[in-house]
């Protein structure tokens, strides 16, 4: 009887470049969409923030949905979820990023929340 422990493993598996360029794009679209957030800061500082607040609680909401989904999942130890906790485990791994996203709502949030 064969071993079925070797096979396959001379084979190589091409990687494609364009895989590895989407982190890239990523952060371009990133910095030009945070470029464009800067121009409007400057007409009017009261909208821009409006619409950072709103992107901010939008996105966090989803890293901190992925994050109730993991913990979820490691107290019920469901065995069938691991290949979908990995892309939630991803998602939540972008929860630490929020703490420095927080600094311009923190530096201005007597002017996002006004109390008259």
């Amino acid at each position: 009887m064969q071993s079925t422990e070797n096979i396959m493993t001379d084979m190589k598996v091409p990687r494609s470049n364009i895989w590895h360029k989407i982190p890239v794009a990523g952060f371009l679209i990133g910095v030009i969409c945070f470029l464009y957030w800067i121009i409007h800061f400057k007409q009017d500082p009261d909208r821009a923030m409006y619409g950072y607040l709103w992107a901010f609680t939008s996105v966090l909401s989803i890293a901190l949905g992925a994050m109730f989904f993991v913990l979820i999942q490691h107290i019920t130890r469901a065995g069938w979820s691991i290949v979908i906790r990995r892309v939630a485990e991803f998602a939540m791994a972008t929860v630490p990023l929020f703490v420095l996203l927080f600094i311009p709502i923190g530096l201005l949030a007597t002017d996002i929340f006004s109390v008259d």
